[in-house]
């Protein structure tokens, strides 16, 4: 998470209480683990974008998907949500 904490205090703008919307496609293996991220929609920067689609990768966990009773791979649509926390105190 320290990745896009950083990509979004680097994005243009910043603006305490802003919401960026991104919706990634994503695919997820039998075990519900993201193997491949896209990016669909952002009202974001590119470098919050591609923080997010390495943060899904490393720690969004999905049950897989069933057919037959079994696990399969499949792909999902998330739509993510991301605030601007108010501006962090500057050091003197």
């Amino acid at each position: 998470m320290l990745m896009l904490a950083l990509a979004l205090q680097a994005a243009a703008a910043p603006v305490p209480g802003e919401e960026l919307t991104i919706v990634a496609k994503v695919e997820i293996d039998v075990a519900g683990r993201i193997t491949n991220c896209a990016i669909e929609k952002s009202e974001a920067p590119q470098n919050v974008n591609e923080a997010t689609c390495r943060t899904l990768a490393t720690k969004g966990r999905f049950k897989p998907k069933l057919e037959d009773g079994k696990p399969v791979a499949s792909t999902r649509e998330v739509r993510i949500r991301w605030r601007r926390d108010a501006a962090p105190a500057k050091a003197s």
